[in-house]
């Protein structure tokens, strides 16, 4: 078997023979990434030798510590919905679902022999999904051998190949600043990185509709553990802490697996004006960190700014959280929405204050004269009580805020400024964000995609890298 040649006029790779080609489609399948040069070598003259049976190298990555480390702990139903969202970027059919679970629990099938089933019997648009993102792949290997890397992160590359091909050669770009802009030593890592793993376009299996991932969907993201996994083996050797949104809906997945990375976890419960999933956002924090699933719990972001709850309200989930947890507890908000508020001071444990020169319409020459000062005065209202930035963060395109540009320059200027500041002042702190999320241009403006030290693709901005090379 063999990928077409759709997409790969968008896309410069070397000549690939059949052997690399049906190992860069398993590759795709299993792991949902391109092989590294080391692996890619090693498997394609192993399939030469066993007479091209995909059989047994399937078999052999079954059995693999890398398939144990990203997917052990899911049940089968997470395992096969996974490995057709690698493929085709999409959720299965019920029936097929079914079908393969089925296969599992009975015995009568292994997880690997029903990815090649499946990849088998690719038609139609998964077959040109598939096709796609092979010409990602085949680019990407390319390039690492170009470079002479063996291996960079590249997990997220694949999911943004869909079935349109015009954008082939802006993913297959995209993989070379993931090569170039890693950095070749890490001495620093971040206090904290604020995490929304909503990053990928799916593809409805219904409508053929192609959009990007959205939390008000209420997609369960337990179903998406590869590209959580993907997205936590970029980030995690650049931070100590990762901050959640929410629990339900799949997040504490991404907590439980961030913990498995060696990450500290401030793990979030979303709160608005639904009674109903507040409390089930509760439910979901006090059970994680039972299992020993977070560090520091937050309840709530912003919700007196918004006018989500009154404040007597909010308390109420905050002791509950407390009474029921060992572990300290805050509420993310503006200065403003702390200062003076003993009683929302009194509740927590420690205060997360979220400053952010760029809405208060401050240039970048000023933006950190304003941090400083608000911090300070947050600080010295508190009582002594610990104080952490728990969000803080310019935008990198998009729309501007009065003497607030939103640019390239001013995002990796802030990030480099706050990160010296925050060290020489022994700040904790969550950054924001993590990744670019593509869902926020419709519903927070131009620049709500654009506050990532990492783009939708996983590739870090420029102007970033050397903070991580600064002892």
């Amino acid at each position: 078997m063999g990928f077409g040649p759709r997409g790969l006029a968008q896309c410069q790779s070397r000549t690939f023979d059949a052997y690399e080609t049906a190992i860069i489609e398993i590759y795709i399948a299993y792991y949902g990434r391109p092989p590294d040069v080391g692996g890619l070598d090693y498997w394609a003259k192993r399939l030469e030798a066993e007479g091209n049976s995909l059989v047994s190298i399937i078999d052999a990555f079954g059995t693999s510590e890398e398939f144990e480390k990203r997917f052990g702990g899911m049940d089968n139903e997470q395992l096969v919905t996974n490995l057709y969202f690698q493929m085709f970027g999409r959720d299965p059919e019920p029936k097929g679902l079914a079908y393969y679970v089925s296969k599992l629990q009975s015995g009568t099938s292994s997880l690997p022999r029903i990815s090649l089933d499946i990849l088998y019997g690719a038609r139609n648009e998964d077959r040109t999904v598939l096709d796609n993102r092979a010409a990602v792949a085949h680019d990407f290997v390319t390039r690492l051998e170009r470079h002479r890397q063996g291996y960079t992160d590249a997990g997220l590359l694949l999911c943004h190949a869909q079935v349109e091909a015009s954008d082939l050669g802006e993913i297959c770009d995209a993989g070379e600043r993931i090569i170039a802009a890693k950095p070749t030593v890490i001495d620093y890592r971040m206090s904290g990185l604020n995490v929304g793993p909503y990053v990928c376009p799916e593809r409805n299996y219904r409508t053929g509709e192609v959009k990007y991932q959205d939390p008000a969907d209420g997609r369960d993201m337990r179903m998406r553990a590869g590209q959580l996994d993907a997205l936590l083996r970029v980030v995690a050797p650049h931070t100590r802490w990762v901050r959640t949104f929410g629990c339900t809906n799949g997040l504490n997945e991404l907590a439980r697996r961030a913990k498995t990375h060696g990450l500290k976890v401030a793990l979030g419960a979303w709160i608005d004006r639904d009674l109903e999933t507040n409390q089930q956002e509760i439910d979901c924090i006090i059970d994680a960190a039972r299992n020993g699933w977070a560090d520091r719990l937050v309840v709530g972001s912003e919700v007196l700014m918004h006018n989500d709850l009154p404040l007597d309200e909010l308390v109420v989930l905050i002791e509950r959280v407390k009474a029921e947890t060992e572990l300290p507890v805050s509420h993310g908000a503006v200065t403003f929405s702390y200062r003076g508020n003993s009683t929302l001071i009194n509740a927590v444990d420690f205060v997360s204050a979220h400053i952010y020169p760029f809405w208060a319409r401050e240039g970048i020459d000023g933006a950190m004269t304003l941090l400083d000062a608000a911090f300070r005065d947050l600080r010295s209202a508190t009582g002594g009580k610990e104080v952490w930035i728990g969000e803080t963060g310019w935008p990198s395109a998009g729309e501007s805020l009065g003497a607030a540009v939103a640019s390239q320059g001013n995002f990796s200027r802030h990030f480099q400024e706050f990160v010296s500041w925050a060290r020489a002042n022994a700040v904790n702190y969550l950054y924001f964000e993590a990744m670019d999320e593509p869902w926020k241009t419709p519903k927070q403006g131009t620049n709500g995609a654009h506050w990532g030290i990492w783009d939708k693709y996983g590739a870090m901005k420029p102007g970033i890298a050397d903070v991580f090379s600064n002892p």
